[in-house]
C-alpha cells in the first residue's frame, strides 16, 4: 500500500487496502482455523508416513470452498462492491476481480506453511517470502512505469499468483504427492 500511494496516489493505496482486507479476513480466519487443525494432523501424519493423503484430501476441499466465492468476485466484483460499499467504490470492485486469483491460491497454501517446520524445511520457507516481496515489489514498480494504476493491479495479482503456485507445487513434492 504505501508503494501504491508513492507511486499512485492515496486513493489507490485506500482502495487496495480495502479490497485486501474484505478478501483477506474471510480467508485468513478459514486458513489459520484449518491451519492449526493441519498442524497437528500433519505432525502425527509424517510420522506414520502418510502425509501425502493428507495434504492431497485437505488441498481438495479448500479448493472447492474457495472456488465459489473466488468466481463471484471475477465476475460480479465490481457489481458487488458497488451494493455493498456504494457506487463510488466500484473501482474497489475491479481490483477485487483482479486479486481474486491471488487471494484463492493463498487460501488454499496458507493451512500448509507448518508443513516447512514438521518438515524442516524452513530455509526454502525464507527463500519462497524472499522471492515473492521481489516480485510484488516488481510488480508495482513495472505497472507505475506505465502510470496505470490497473495495469498494476493486474501486474501485482498475476505475478503472486504465479509465485504463490510455485509454493503450492513445492508443498505438493514436498509432501511426497505427484501431479
Amino acid at each position: 500500500p504505501l508503494m501504491l500511494a508513492a507511486l499512485f496516489n492515496a486513493n489507490a493505496a485506500g482502495l487496495f487496502i480495502l479490497v485486501n482486507r474484505v478478501l483477506a479476513i474471510p480467508m485468513r480466519m478459514l486458513g489459520d482455523a484449518i491451519g492449526q487443525v493441519f498442524f497437528v494432523n500433519a505432525a502425527e501424519a509424517h510420522r506414520e508416513n502418510r502425509l501425502a493423503p493428507l495434504v492431497k484430501k485437505v488441498h481438495q476441499k479448500l479448493a472447492h470452498i474457495a472456488m465459489a466465492p473466488t468466481l463471484i468476485l471475477i465476475i460480479a466484483g465490481p457489481e458487488l462492491f458497488s451494493i455493498i460499499f456504494g457506487p463510488t467504490w466500484n473501482q474497489a470492485g475491479i481490483f477485487a476481480r483482479w486479486l481474486a486469483p491471488w487471494m484463492y491460491i493463498v487460501s488454499m497454501t496458507s493451512p500448509f506453511s507448518p508443513l516447512f517446520y514438521i518438515l524442516e524445511r524452513q530455509k526454502r520457507h525464507l527463500w519462497f517470502h524472499a522471492l515473492l516481496l521481489l516480485v510484488q515489489v516488481g510488480a508495482i514498480v513495472m505497472g507505475s512505469l506505465t502510470e496505470n494504476l490497473m495495469t498494476t493491479i493486474a501486474l501485482y495479482s498475476t505475478g503472486t499468483t504465479l509465485c504463490v503456485t510455485g509454493f503450492l507445487v513445492m508443498i505438493i513434492f514436498m509432501s511426497g504427492n505427484g501431479w
